[in-house]
């Protein structure tokens, strides 16, 4: 048997395909077609269900494997096999959605589901759904702010608490309500639309209407939607898999052309439910429905994610909270986050973008409006960082780096020198050890000399660079200077 069966079987018959993917084992290492089908599908079926499907087409006769042969073709049956299970899955998960949305009174959502199910199945004896490319006409992308936040599809904010998210979005919300232009200039002549706010963690009165005044938004265009009525609480949050239709009946009656959702978390519940975000089986059809929403109604989701504690010095596409298929589903993602050299400035850097170039990182400043008591955002322009800087943030300073800064500025402050005793004494307080301090002043070539006086002791000052230097290693520099 050749080594394409051989995998395949191994996987199977041990129902654990973790080896092979740690392996770095890919669709590239199976050169026959039908050998490359069924490596996809366990993969599919795996990343879908968090396992292997378990086949009846496979002898165990270690250590040699076979592929049930039907007519002569190893893997028909096999492939017909792992499609029928995948089938048979789908079908059980809508089908209980369905019955739950039936018992909670929604019939209209218990179909949808329903049907939902059945056209991810579909028939695979049919061409059913099948698209010819010369059958469609082209399109161009439509911007609710030119090269950043595409309409009619769904874009992804990620940054840490406090970072400047949700003023960020507001100003946003603001130019849509009055058609003003945005930021970088672009949209002068974009006609108003209203906004839906789907937001729980800011109090409505005390900070969301506030910060619109501040940002001179036109207040009768926005909406928020948080809290829905329910028989048994009396109210609850806005369910994502739950209130779909609700969200579109207001998006089509108010002519909402920008939806935020902030934060996606709070609106991941179903049934008294949670569900569990960094799950991509419990994520893809909420993200489904809301990419599918958008596209109907051509209204732009912006989507808002805190990011996790332990997401510093990584990729900037991997910064967000949940799973990856977020801002896989999202057409454009981006990280707000502070300036690791001005942490006063806010930057927005695209993390990922797949409807145009990548745009170029715009800073801004949150500053106080006296009238309002509230922050609102003063922008600065275009600026220099990457989403993956942000994410990094300050570079990591090194003991010796750090210690050499300390030890210059605190000699720096005194001219007549310290005593050695108290040099090391306050740089044990500011965390530097003596043997790195003692690094530190070698490397300064500070000057370490006898007191004449009493007490004894050694005083540490910083040398004069034109002390030591040699006229040759002066007149060097001078030159230097001037050819700069």
């Amino acid at each position: 048997m050749d080594y394409q069966q051989f995998i395949i079987c191994k996987i199977l018959e041990t129902r654990d395909i973790s080896p092979v993917l740690e392996a770095g084992i890919t669709r590239d290492y199976f050169p026959d077609p039908d050998a490359r089908k069924v490596f996809e599908l366990i993969v599919g079926y795996h990343a879908e269900y968090g396992a292997v499907p378990e086949v009846r087409r496979v002898k165990k006769d270690y250590p040699r494997y076979d592929l049930i042969s039907v007519a002569e073709e190893p893997y028909a049956a096999l492939i017909d096999e792992i499609q029928d299970m995948r089938d048979r899955s789908i079908l059980e998960r809508t089908l209980a959605e369905s019955v739950e949305q039936y018992d909670r009174g929604n019939t209209t959502a218990a179909r949808r589901a329903m049907q939902e199910g059945l056209d991810l199945v579909g028939d695979r004896g049919s061409t059913g759904g099948l698209v010819t490319l010369s059958d469609v006409e082209p399109e161009s992308v439509e911007w609710l702010w030119d090269g950043f936040f595409p309409k009619g599809m769904l874009s992804v904010i990620d940054g840490d608490p406090g970072s400047g998210k949700s003023t960020f979005t507001l100003d946003l919300a603001a130019r849509v309500s009055t058609g003003a232009t945005m930021p970088d200039g672009s949209g002068g002549r974009r006609q108003p639309a209203d906004v839906l706010l789907i937001n729980v963690e800011d109090p409505v009165a005390q900070v969301i209407r506030p910060r619109l005044d501040a940002a001179g938004a036109n207040v009768s265009r926005v909406h928020i939607l948080s809290m829905v009525p329910d028989e048994e609480s009396g109210e609850r949050p806005i369910s994502l898999k739950n209130d779909v239709e609700l969200i579109e009946r207001v998006i089509r009656k108010r002519g909402v052309g920008l939806v935020i959702i902030d934060p996606l978390m709070a609106f991941l519940e179903s049934a008294g439910r949670r569900i569990d975000s960094h799950k991509d089986q419990d994520m893809r059809p909420i993200l489904s429905r809301m990419s599918k929403l958008a596209e109907e109604t051509g209204a732009t989701f912006v989507v808002i994610r805190h990011m996790p504690k332990n997401s510093s010095g990584g990729k900037a596409i991997y910064a967000g909270g949940g799973s990856i298929g977020i801002i896989g589903a999202a057409r454009a993602g981006y990280i707000i986050g502070r300036d690791p050299g001005d942490p006063d400035i806010r930057v927005m850097a695209c993390a990922k973008i797949n409807v145009g170039p990548e745009p170029t990182a715009m800073a801004y400043r949150l500053v106080s409006d006296p009238d309002k008591s509230v922050g609102r955002v003063d922008w600065i322009g275009p600026w220099h960082l990457t989403a993956d800087e942000l994410v990094a943030g300050p570079k990591s300073q090194s003991k010796g780096d750090r210690a050499e800064e300390w030890l210059t500025a605190y000699l720096g402050d005194q001219p007549d020198g310290a005593s050695s005793k108290q040099v090391k004494e306050d740089a044990k307080k500011a965390g530097i050890s003596e043997m790195t301090l003692k690094r530190a002043a070698q490397n300064l070539g500070v000057k370490m000399e006898k007191k004449k006086e009493f007490p004894s002791g050694t005083v540490w000052k910083l040398s004069n660079p034109f002390e030591t230097a040699s006229d040759e290693d002066f007149a060097e520099a001078l030159n230097a200077k001037r050819a700069s």
